[in-house]
C-alpha cells in the first residue's frame, strides 16, 4: 500500500543497445489509460493469458503514451536525474524501468523501479520502436550481440558517471 499522489503516470524505460547508452536514451512516457490510475483488471486485461482472453473477447486496450518532454519539459529532465543518479548509486545498468507521478508544476514522485521490467509489456516495445527504431527482439538481439561481440557488459552505470 502506499499513499496517493497527485498527477500523471509516467514510465521511463531502458534498455542499453549500444553498451555506453546514457539518459538520453531513457524513453520517459505518460501513460494515459484513461483513469486517474490503472486498476489490476487494466493490468490483467494487458498481459499473459488474461491479456489474450481480453483481445478474444475484444476488451484489450493499451494506454496512450505521450512524451513527458513535449508537454513538461522539466519534469522530463527531473526524471532523467532521478534515472541518472539511481544508475550511478545503485548500478543499474543494461535494462530498467520506472515509475512515477507527475504533478501539473513538474514534481516528479518515484512511484517503483524495476531491473527486470516486462520487456514485452507494451510500452517497453514502444520504447524499442520510438526509442531504438527496432521492435523488441530486434532490440534484445543486438543488445546481446553487442555485449558478446565487444565483449562488454559496460551499460548505463559507466556511461552517466559524468552526468554527477
Amino acid at each position: 500500500m502506499q499513499p496517493y499522489v497527485e498527477g500523471r503516470n509516467v514510465r521511463a524505460s531502458f534498455l542499453a543497445v549500444e553498451p555506453l547508452a546514457g539518459m538520453d536514451r531513457l524513453g520517459v512516457s505518460f501513460v494515459d489509460s484513461g483513469a486517474d490510475f490503472q486498476t489490476m483488471a487494466d493490468s490483467m486485461a494487458l498481459y499473459g493469458d488474461t491479456g489474450t482472453k481480453a483481445r478474444e473477447e475484444g476488451g484489450y486496450f493499451e494506454p496512450l503514451l505521450e512524451p513527458v518532454g513535449e508537454a513538461q519539459p522539466g519534469a522530463d529532465r527531473a526524471i532523467r536525474d532521478v534515472a541518472g543518479r539511481l544508475v550511478r548509486g545503485l548500478g543499474l545498468a543494461d535494462v530498467f524501468s520506472l515509475d512515477f507521478r507527475v504533478e501539473a508544476d513538474d514534481t516528479v514522485h518515484l512511484i517503483e523501479f524495476e531491473v527486470c521490467p516486462g520487456l514485452p509489456c507494451f510500452d517497453f516495445r514502444a520504447y524499442c520502436r520510438q526509442g531504438w527504431g527496432m521492435e523488441l527482439a530486434e532490440a534484445m538481439a543486438a543488445t546481446a550481440a553487442n555485449r558478446l561481440v565487444r565483449g562488454s557488459s559496460v551499460g548505463a552505470g559507466e556511461a552517466d558517471r559524468s552526468l554527477s
